[in-house]
């Protein structure tokens, strides 16, 4: 595949899809070596949504002739399938499991697992497979990454099985990935040393300013047009100019900010500095600079979005690029710059 700024990156294999059409990471029995499918993370524009628990294998990908570790996503909050007791029959639950990364860790029952290392979602049903040390559940024997766990009380319609998870701030309260672009890009740079590629987080949407309207036609009724940005509604006056302060004055809430660039189109992006809500509160970097940015009122809504585009998620993106030859890298594995080299070297 190709990237940007001449980084070259190969992915090794191929996605894989079962036979409902999604997006799986469990190898037919029947393939061959030359068939293993998994997910090829880095193609396309944008960092897809649907990523927690999906792994790279170890070699999975190479860039610039170095063959890549491993990458594990951080999980959802596992999936609950439960068939309730009573008329007899005992309460059964069965959970399908997710990946973990190390330090991560998932609560069943009263029964917590912490990831040592990183997981699959097999190793993590496996961890909880043919037990009865839960509040009110023994556990049957796992198979792949689902789990059937059933009600010690028999013949009752019992509280559901209680399943609950710890990653360490990666997912948000409806359990999607905060920034699945930061964590590729974390993993790019890990071994930037070796690659001479580095990776950057980012997320921007281009408008072309001939789609914005500030109006719109029901009849012979005009109604003004409106914005959302990430369930923020944004007031703003009729001119780009206007529009552009409407989106600054709400960023700290949004964590979106805009601008006009070099080709005359407005840009909207993550803000690069965020409070760290502290007292005082202090400018930090923004720890998710790939975060995804949602455009509204929702298309359900019926209003427009003055902005002419879609309304919806518009997901991170990654920037890989290849260091020159010559140029010097901090202990990170980052470029520096040339100015900044040349006064370090002077220093010494």
């Amino acid at each position: 595949m190709k990237v940007l700024y001449g980084a070259k990156a190969d992915v090794l294999s191929k996605q894989l899809f079962d036979d409902k059409g999604n997006a799986t990471t469990i190898i037919p029995k029947e393939a061959k070596i030359s068939d293993l499918f998994y997910p090829a993370i880095l193609e396309g524009g944008r960092v897809g949504q649907n990523l927690p628990g999906a792994i790279v294998p170890k070699n999975g990908v190479r860039i610039n002739g170095v063959d890549m570790p491993e990458l594990v996503f951080p999980y959802i909050t596992p999936s609950v399938e439960t068939k309730d007791g009573g008329n007899g029959f005992d309460e059964t639950s069965t959970i399908t499991f997710k990946a973990l990364k190390a330090g991560q860790s998932v609560t069943v029952a009263g029964v917590t697992l912490t990831a040592p290392t990183n997981m699959t979602a097999s190793d993590v049903a496996a961890s909880f497979s043919d037990r009865d040390d839960f509040d009110g559940f023994v556990s049957g024997v796992a198979v792949d990454d689902k789990l059937t766990f059933t009600s010690t009380q028999t013949d009752l319609n019992v509280d559901n099985i209680a399943v609950s998870v710890d990653a360490a701030g990666d997912i948000n309260s409806g359990g999607k990935m905060l920034d699945p672009a930061s964590d590729i890009a974390a993993w790019v740079n890990a071994q930037s040393k070796l690659t001479h590629v580095t990776a950057q987080a980012y997320n921007t949407i281009a408008i072309n300013p001939k789609t914005i309207e500030y109006q719109y036609t029901v009849g012979n009724n005009f109604f003004d047009k409106e914005l959302e940005i990430n369930g923020v509604s944004i007031s703003f006056t009729k001119s780009i100019d206007g529009l552009i302060q409407g989106i600054r004055d709400k960023a700290a809430l949004t964590g979106v900010t805009a601008d006009i660039d070099d080709r005359g189109q407005l840009v909207l992006s993550n803000v690069v500095k965020v409070s760290d809500g502290g007292s005082p509160p202090q400018m930090v970097d923004n720890p998710y600079p790939g975060r995804s940015i949602t455009i509204g009122p929702p298309a359900a809504d019926k209003v427009p979005n003055v902005l002419g585009i879609e309304a919806g998620e518009f997901a991170g993106k990654v920037r890989l690029s290849r260091a020159l030859p010559d140029q010097p890298v901090d202990d990170a594995g980052q470029p520096i710059r040339l100015s900044d080299a040349v006064l370090q070297q002077a220093r010494v």
